[in-house]
């Protein structure tokens, strides 16, 4: 275990050093499911057939925060859960699942001026079940033209979305997946088949060793995923 306590410390000291240091973490949002379109009426992602079949999968945001840097580059993660599956039996893939998805600020964009526009970065987008390591969803940028990147602001979706009568801060946004488990579901031609939508709650920027601890993990689970490819 020598060799793991070594390579832990080696994260950390790269976490605080050189280049790594540059990149702060400016404002944390905690973010929660919004009104979707689908059964059940909140969600904070919906994916469709990730299991198979033509089966809408909406899942739960449990403690996901949205995080964004100096850099202009911006990190949502935390832990998922399953909550419906359309046309499925109930409780038949209950699953919870670390999720990992890191986006780049588009300040050029032309869109709605009061809106913030985010490019999901292909390949550094992943959910991973955590009762199976090797049980893993990418996710990718719809369409892959960029022409439709996560929304961000007061307005990226309707009030009629919110929790409150009013307008609220949140964030949208359109995905593929492909879905590396014990079947391969690969519907990265098919259309727009996922999408966020989740509402943001400023909440405390955590103090650095908390950040070297996100980043150990981070840089332990793309570890973990090269290790089986």
């Amino acid at each position: 275990m020598k060799w793991l306590a070594a390579l832990c410390a080696a994260l950390v000291l790269l976490v605080f050093s050189g280049p790594a240091s540059a990149k702060l973490l400016q404002i944390r949002y905690e973010a929660s499911d919004a009104y979707g379109w689908m059964a059940p009426p909140t969600y904070g992602l919906r994916m469709d057939g990730v299991f198979g079949g033509n089966d809408v999968v909406t899942f739960h945001f449990n403690t996901v925060y949205f995080d964004l840097f100096d850099d202009g580059s911006a990190l949502l993660h935390g832990d998922i859960s399953v909550v419906e599956v359309d046309g499925g039996a109930p409780g038949a893939h209950a699953s919870t699942w670390d999720m990992n998805v890191f986006f780049q600020h588009d300040a050029g964009f032309v869109g709605q001026p009061t809106l913030d526009y985010y490019h999901l970065i292909s390949h550094g987008a992943e959910l991973r079940n955590q009762a199976d390591a090797l049980d893993v969803i990418d996710l990718f940028e719809a369409p892959a033209d960029g022409s439709m990147p996560l929304q961000l602001g007061i307005g990226a979706f309707p009030k009629h979305k919110c929790h409150s009568d009013e307008a609220c801060l949140g964030a949208t946004g359109w995905l593929f997946w492909e879905h590396d488990g014990a079947d391969n579901y690969d519907f990265m031609e098919t259309g727009l088949v996922a999408d966020f939508v989740f509402e943001l709650t400023p909440t405390e920027v955590p103090e650095p060793a908390v950040l070297g601890l996100i980043g150990l993990g981070l840089a332990s689970g793309l570890a973990l995923r090269r290790s089986r490819r």
